[in-house]
């Protein structure tokens, strides 16, 4: 049966799917023509939401004193959580209704209600049915509470400021993981192993104790409503009413009566439909009891002491009534649920969503690691994992490059630490890991400590590597200071560097937040001066380093995300962003600047790749859209690797998509007829260009020759360069022979102006 946990903003459980459709796509968002206007609509319409708000949270907890809400959020959970794998890798969910944070939302709800006011009447379709019509507008009037916070001020930078923190609020609010789910598991096991003896002494129980407990969960409930799913569709695809009655019976051999006995008790004249209805409604009683784990069952299942086990498991529960006086508006912006994912019901717990154990794992962990005053043990078992899988992950991406792990460097009267260096022909990329995270505190707290949180852990490492940036610009320009700072670093013939290329790397999911350079530029967080490094999580830059396995792709892709990022108004997250590169190559020049870019959903097929292997499926791993013959110049540039051939291959990557690369080859193909013919004027080959629509991108030229002598060769491409170049930047020139055709070129050189 199949699995998938996901990778944003659902990781849940399994069930079969049923066909899917639609690719991938962005969106192209322009702003209002009438800006008060929209945002006086806007503001309304808010305003009317959130008169609503009492009233509709009100209704949901008389809704929990009216029928079972083990069963009402156990139902909510499956019909809107799970998902399925299909043969492809894609996953299906039932209901596209509702997402995890919205059944969180509805757990916070479950929890004002004590348990002695719970209902015993069982969770009725109709009951779930208001769930699934009633919660998402529950969600939107927290939202709509922000909006309307933010547009009742006519300072514009505040209203930017306050654009800011809906950004992380929204984003921490609704994103589900910081990586695939096969991922967080290793890595939260790595990551937190350290802490294991302090949480001992302290808990009775281990960080990995935790982490393993909820990965179990995850597994049995995946077994459990894979066998739910399974005896249902057994049912569904029966042919008559005896038959669904005695399938039925085979499914759920624990109810009382036989498949005679219920048949007789069925009214004459029932349809086979309205029977399946009501042994689905009856079926569904069946999911509390799916989602429910007792201690001791569970510690074998995880290979642990129950009593241990259910230390742990209290650890991260709550009780019901435990957030009867807590105040509603944090329900939205710092659920309790993620620090105690689970409910506490006695002798059993509650798991709905076991997923959200591993979803908000730094959250919990850093909660039971301050009860156990081992807060200095974490932050630096968080930093040492960082920057190692960081190297790590540079490493794999680019095997022939010099990597070095915290350099030292000395300028002025100063020392310094760059976490990462990457040096490899032309190229120099320098890399920040910062393992700070973000508190609840800094989400709902004054613009202050949300500036703070961002100078901190998106301005601060991006100073720092365009410090060392500057030292070496220095030393290129002979600095005798700057050249022994380089040297200390290790930093190889500065001279010879032609790109510099800064990135940042964090362990929570920052994307979205570093990503909105221009709003960061207007609130006064950036320095007016200063170019913002790119900032990813590490598990992304894992599944960049991954997919992206030219060492020329994975540096063209960082190369290119600063002036991405700066170019648009972005609207998601790194991984769609990865998704927009694999379909485009950030050839994107002719989109208007003053336009949002929305990709949210463009990292469709590196999920589907990423969930079909968790759920141990091999599919075909998501690539660029590379023409066959860019390609083979990328693979002899990687073999044999002539001077610059990174920035070659960068060039390349910059000048043309699938598209222009395919109307390229045919251009080609015509300049080496008409050379082999000796066509007038083409007696000494024949030039084909592409000038990319981005100035400052370099342009391509392909000389189509038939020379017989490399000197000859040489001095054509000369030629070619001295008439070429028309100041404006650098130009790529490739010469390809018209006999020697299967060659991708001959020679690869970059012309560049006088300075």
């Amino acid at each position: 049966m199949p699995k998938s946990r996901g990778r944003r903003k659902k990781t849940d459980h399994t069930v079969p799917p049923a066909g899917h459709g639609g690719g991938p796509t962005f969106r192209i968002i322009s702003p209002p023509a009438d800006r008060e206007g929209f945002r006086a609509k806007m503001a309304a319409g808010a305003k009317a939401h959130v008169a609503r708000v009492p009233e509709m949270f009100a209704a949901f907890q008389q809704l929990f004193r009216e029928h079972d809400p083990a069963g009402l959020i156990a139902s909510a959970a499956y019909y809107g959580l799970q998902r399925g794998v299909l043969e492809d890798g894609s996953t299906t969910p039932i209901s596209s209704k509702l997402e995890q944070h919205h059944v969180e939302l509805l757990q916070a709800v479950l929890l004002t209600v004590p348990h002695a006011d719970w209902s015993d009447n069982p969770s009725v379709p109709s009951a779930v049915q208001r769930v699934f019509d009633e919660l998402p507008s529950l969600a939107l009037g927290f939202l709509a509470q922000r909006i309307v916070a933010g547009v009742e001020t006519d300072d514009p930078q505040a209203r930017t400021i306050a654009a800011l923190q809906e950004r992380i609020r929204l984003h921490t609010h609704a994103v589900r993981n910081w990586g695939y789910f096969g991922d967080v598991v290793s890595m939260s096991r790595e990551m937190y192993s350290p802490l294991d003896a302090a949480f001992l002494a302290h808990h009775g129980f281990a960080a990995s104790d935790v982490i393993e407990l909820g990965r179990t969960m995850v597994a049995e409930l995946e077994r459990r409503a894979n066998l739910w799913t399974g005896a249902m569709r057994s049912v569904a695809n029966a042919r008559s009413v005896p038959e669904m009655l005695a399938r039925y019976c085979e499914g759920f051999p624990d109810i009382a009566g036989s498949a005679k006995e219920l048949t007789e008790r069925l009214p004459s004249g029932i349809t086979r439909q309205q029977v399946l209805a009501m042994l689905l409604g009856h079926a569904d009683l069946r999911h509390p009891d799916n989602m429910s784990f007792g201690a001791k069952e569970l510690g074998e299942l995880a290979g642990l002491d129950g009593a241990r086990t259910e230390r742990a498991l209290r650890a991260i529960s709550l009780k019901p009534g435990a957030l009867s006086s807590h105040n509603l508006d944090f329900l939205f912006l710092a659920n309790p649920i993620w620090l105690a994912p689970l409910i506490d019901l006695g002798d059993t717990f509650l798991a709905p969503m076991p997923q959200a154990i591993l979803s908000h794992i730094h959250a919990i962990v850093r909660r039971l690691a301050e009860e156990a005053g081992a807060l200095n043990r974490l932050d630096t078992a968080r930093n040492a994992y960082l920057e190692r899988r960081m190297v790590e992950a540079l490493r794999m991406a680019l095997p022939m490059a010099a990597v070095r792990a915290g350099v030292t460097w000395s300028y002025g009267d100063q020392r310094f630490e760059t976490d990462a260096i990457v040096q490899i022909d032309k190229v120099l990329l320098i890399a920040e890991a910062k393992a700070n995270h973000l508190t609840p505190q800094g989400l709902r707290g004054a613009p202050d400590r949300v500036r703070r949180h961002v100078r901190d852990m998106v301005v601060e490492p991006s100073l720092q590597s365009a410090r060392l940036e500057g030292v070496v610009c220095d030393a290129q320009a002979g600095s005798a200071e700057a050249l022994a700072t380089v040297a200390e670093a290790g930093i190889t013939a500065p001279g010879d560097i032609d790109r510099i290329i800064r990135i940042s790397v964090s362990l929570d999911d920052l994307s979205v937040l570093a990503s909105a350079e221009q709003e960061l530029r207007d609130a006064g967080w950036v320095p007016p001066d200063h170019v913002l490094a790119p900032m990813m999580n590490i598990a992304d830059l894992l599944a960049i380093a991954d997919v992206l396995d030219r060492p020329v792709i994975f540096l063209h892709y960082m190369a290119e995300r600063g002036p991405f990022q700066r170019h648009f108004q972005l609207l998601g997250d790194e991984l769609d962003f990865l998704g927009l590169y694999l379909e485009s190559g950030f050839n994107l020049g002719g989109v208007p600047q003053e336009m949002s870019l929305s990709p949210s959903g463009m990292s469709e097929a590196i999920d589907r790749y990423y969930d079909a292997r968790d759920a141990g499926r091999i599919l075909e791993k998501p690539r660029p859209k590379l023409g066959r013959y860019f390609a083979s110049i990328l693979d002899a540039l990687a073999t044999r690797r002539p001077a610059g051939w990174t920035l070659i291959g960068m060039h390349l990557l910059s000048a043309a998509d699938q598209g222009e690369q395919a109307r390229l080859v045919r251009l080609l193909e015509r300049a080496r007829k008409a050379v082999r013919r000796r066509a007038k004027g083409m007696e000494h080959g024949v030039l084909v260009s592409v000038k990319p629509p981005l100035d400052r991108k370099a342009s391509i030229a392909f000389l189509v020759h038939d020379e017989k002598e490399r000197d000859g060769l040489r001095r054509a491409v000369e030629r070619v360069a001295s008439q070429e170049l028309d100041g404006s930047g650098d130009q790529v020139i490739l010469a390809r022979h018209i006999d020697r055709w299967e060659e991708p070129y001959q020679i690869a050189a970059i012309a560049r102006p006088h300075p």
